[in-house]
């Protein structure tokens, strides 16, 4: 029978229960002897077996598992001068696994002698909870950057053979029996030191349960530490430790096999006779297996934590090497694309400049013919055929400088709905009987910095995109909205950046694609249509436009289930109206003095002609070198210099003005420019109020910027 507490100790215990009466902690009060002396549980129904009946026995025996091995080496740090101890530890309540945050203290009498500890749990499960989720997520994160195999196994982490050799070492300098098994408990490696007695009791029924029971106990997850416990086979040890890659659980190292030294033969033989195994040979088996103090396979059991906790954080190693080196690869191979894409749209775009010259030229002198009212109707209508396949022409190079992102922006705010509204009734004419458009407006206005008509032709190539993808027919889907990006993109579109977004989605129920398809659709020249049923370059040109826009796109697809590209363009604040936007100039010129600079010679001969027409005086250079004499001389008769932007000489067409400006401030520039490296990487300010007009253009077009640039006098570049 167990003495009563002191009468000191009873006076400190009366204290205590004052003051543990309104905590919603579960308290146990150990004497020095490692005994129950009182308790304060909120929750007594809950736990597994009453307090009470903890009360005067010593925590060994009521304790077992990872909570006795945690709260052993709790008690042993207090004994020895520390001053708490803390540890996590898992319980049941009510048959559910519940965490727990522990605190050890110590108590000590005047003298200083240690008279026992208190021992204060509080419920961390959801805590727990959400620190497992956090950890989840991230893990799924990280498989879905580096497309790590949803079943990440061991093998996939180290060489089992060299494990082999580290798990025969371990057993041979232990003696104890070894072996390394995945989460399902099937071997991974071969078991090292296994004994005869342990086959002896796997060959009966009873022992066979007996030791799976226990192999599913020890086989577990077990972050808080090792694992160790009395094998349910009678008088032998079991332990092990887990390996895992961040919440991965991957593997077990268990080792056992070894007797209990304070279990005597004839218990364990008596054993033998409740499993039904033949005594002769079971007490001649036992001889063979180690005997081992609790104390020495418990330091075994910490070593083999040590070690399997070395071995995650190498696995979690390896793991973060596979993604560096994922990573690094798609990056090389960004590197190549982008450099393949570059020398493509050099290509592109020196074509493109040299074209547009040519139906510059073409335009105007269609244009020009057109003034005429007498001509045949057949000539009429030729004509009329030369411009639209010059048109056409002009989209086809505009799309090549969009792809090869050369193309010169004229961005404005507009309102991407208003914009949209505006194109629908001649988008419908893209589209076949056989295919219905929606169009599904945002809740309130999207402005956006953008060049009209770069939206525009974005829309018509995702539409006609769409419109390809169903041959049987069906319902294309124009959808705006407004997209908040937080600080943290999101890891499904990483070239989203944080901030505000107007979000174009063209979505159809077409044919959609395969994924070796998608990774290749904004690729220059590629196309799935048959030969002559497209350039290839329609989503390449979306691509390139989008970028100049500073925005990004994204595909959604499903083969069979249809496709939606979804693009992103910067927000911009509401455009403050004056009511005061100046009406626009009538074309036509009055005998203003205009020096023409364009080295093309077709070029040059039909803006002259053009101008003159319209009322201009011109005065032509074919460079820039030979345009300065002519300022040089007429400089205070020259109204407005008109030049190409790439020129050979010594100077290009911004250069040019910015030396005539010097002279005059105040004269008006126009540059013509359909592809320009210089222009688009010069750094032009705004203040310096030059204007552009987009190669080819038409004589209208022409005349109505050059009476805007003449009405708007600049103020210098400063």
């Amino acid at each position: 029978m167990n003495p009563p507490p002191s009468a000191d100790l009873s006076a400190q215990l009366e204290q205590y229960r004052a003051t543990l009466a309104s905590l919603d902690d579960l308290i146990f009060v150990f004497d020095a002897d490692d005994r129950f002396i009182d308790f304060h549980a909120p929750s007594v129904s809950k736990l597994a077996m009453p307090p009470e009946a903890f009360l005067g026995r010593k925590y060994q025996e009521c304790i077992q598992g990872a909570p006795l091995q945690l709260l052993d080496r709790a008690m042993t740090a207090v004994r020895k001068g520390a001053r708490s101890e803390s540890f996590d530890y898992m319980m049941e309540v009510a048959g559910e696994p519940r965490w727990w945050s522990a605190k050890l203290t110590p108590r000590h009498d005047p003298s200083g002698a240690f008279t026992g500890a208190t021992l204060v749990s509080r419920d961390i499960t959801v805590r727990k909870h959400a620190e497992a989720e956090r950890v989840l997520l991230a893990e799924k994160q990280a498989r879905n950057l580096i497309a790590t195999p949803p079943q990440l196994t061991l093998a996939d982490l180290f060489d089992i053979d060299e494990l082999q050799r580290i798990q025969d070492a371990f057993s041979a300098a232990t003696g104890v029996a070894s072996i390394i098994t995945g989460p399902d408990g099937r071997p991974i490696t071969r078991p090292s030191n296994f004994c005869h007695l342990c086959q002896l009791i796997r060959s009966t029924e009873t022992g066979r349960c007996n030791c799976e029971q226990s192999d599913a106990i020890i086989g577990r997850l077990h972050r808080e530490g090792p694992v160790m416990q009395p094998c349910l086979s009678g008088g032998l040890w079991d332990g092990g430790t887990s390996i895992c890659v961040a919440d991965l659980h991957v593997a077990n190292w268990l080792i056992g096999q070894v007797r209990d030294d304070s279990v005597d033969d004839e218990a364990m033989v008596a054993y033998a006779r409740t499993i039904g195994a033949d005594e002769a040979i079971y007490r001649e088996a036992l001889r063979a297996v180690p005997r081992m103090p609790r104390e020495n396979f418990a330091k075994i059991c910490e070593a083999l934590y040590l070690i399997g906790t070395q071995l995650s954080k190498l696995a979690y190693q390896n793991l973060q090497q596979s993604r560096f080196i994922a990573e690094r690869d798609q990056l090389e191979e960004r590197l190549r694309q982008a450099e393949k894409l570059r020398a493509v749209g050099q290509l592109a775009g020196g074509v493109a400049h040299d074209f547009n010259n040519i139906l510059t030229a073409q335009l105007m002198h269609i244009e020009l013919l057109r003034e005429h009212h007498d001509l045949p109707a057949d000539v009429v209508e030729a004509i009329a055929a030369l411009q639209t396949g010059a048109h056409m022409a002009a989209d086809l190079t505009r799309q090549l400088l969009a792809f090869s992102r050369r193309q010169v922006l004229q961005p404005r705010r507009l309102e991407l709905g208003h914009q949209i509204r505006q194109l629908l009734r001649m988008l419908s004419r893209l589209l076949r009987e056989d295919i219905t458009l929606r169009f599904e407006p945002a809740e309130s206005p999207l402005w956006v910095e953008a060049d009209p008509s770069m939206i525009e032709q974005v829309v018509m190539n995702l539409l006609v995109n769409a419109r390809d993808a169903m041959p049987q027919g069906g319902t294309i889907t124009i959808h705006l909205g407004a997209r908040t990006i937080p600080a943290t993109p999101p890891p499904t579109e990483p070239a989203a950046r944080p901030g505000e977004f107007a979000c174009l989605t063209v979505a159809d129920t077409g044919t959609g694609m395969k994924e070796e398809t998608l990774g290749r659709i904004f690729e220059p020249f590629f196309t799935t249509k048959e030969q002559g049923h497209g350039t290839g370059l329609g989503l390449a040109t979306v691509y390139g436009i989008v970028q100049q826009h500073h925005g990004w796109i994204s595909v959604d697809s499903q083969l069979g289930e249809g496709t939606a590209f979804h693009v992103y363009f910067p927000q911009v604040p509401v455009p403050i109206s004056t009511g005061q936007e100046a009406a626009p100039a009538a074309p036509g010129g009055g005998g203003e003095t205009v020096l023409v600079v364009e080295d093309e010679p077709g070029v040059r001969r039909v803006l002259e002609k053009a101008l003159q027409r319209i009322g201009y005086r011109v005065l032509t250079a074919p460079d820039a070198d030979a345009a300065l004499p002519i300022w040089a001389e007429q400089h205070d008769q020259i109204r407005l210099l008109f030049t190409d932007m790439v020129m050979p000489g010594s100077l290009n067409g911004l250069q040019l003005a910015r030396r005539l400006r010097t002279d005059n401030p105040q004269l008006p520039v126009l540059i013509a420019s359909g592809y320009s490296s210089v222009m688009v990487e010069s750094g032009l300010s705004p203040e310096e109020r030059i204007h552009f007009v987009s190669k080819p253009f038409e004589v209208t077009k022409l005349a109505e910027t050059i009476r805007e640039a003449l009405a708007k006098r600049t103020t210098g570049p400063g």
